[in-house]
């Protein structure tokens, strides 16, 4: 399987940092994030994006303003779940599906949302096409 990569410059704006209790005049926080932001776009296959923390999502918070749309500006490929935790959210070249416990598979909507996610842009190392199905025994040869 052939995946293409083509960088999306990213829309950081999300990432800031809150100055009140600041008691500085050196503005160290926001040069740092300032040089992450500018790592982030220069090397988008180097970087993960989480939307939240497992330890959110084990507390019980289930439902996040964080859209399937707003992900996608952050990755092509990644897991994670959805509202409600309703299903397990798989996203595979730019494509993001909802595979729910009764066994049936759909594609997401933009507009849904999801408590905790983990994306990234995937630059495949190696492919290889395949002309015919592979077992899992003459499938090994090719990891």
């Amino acid at each position: 399987m052939k995946t293409s990569f083509n960088h999306i410059e990213r829309d950081n704006s999300d990432i800031t940092h809150n100055h009140k209790n600041t008691h500085s005049s050196c503005n160290c926080t926001q040069e740092i994030i300032t040089s992450l932001n500018h790592y982030i776009n220069k090397h988008p296959e180097c970087t993960i994006y989480q939307n939240s923390l497992m330890s959110s999502l084990i507390a019980g918070v289930y439902d996040s303003d964080v859209t399937i749309a707003d992900l996608l500006k952050h990755g092509d490929f990644g897991l994670g779940t959805f509202n409600h935790l309703d299903g397990e959210l798989v996203a595979f070249d730019s494509n993001v599906f909802q595979l729910r416990s009764d066994g049936s598979a759909r594609e997401a909507r933009p507009d849904q949302g999801s408590p905790f996610a983990v994306m990234t842009f995937f630059k495949p190392d190696i492919t290889h096409q395949f002309s015919a199905p592979v077992s899992p025994t003459t499938g090994s040869q090719y990891y």
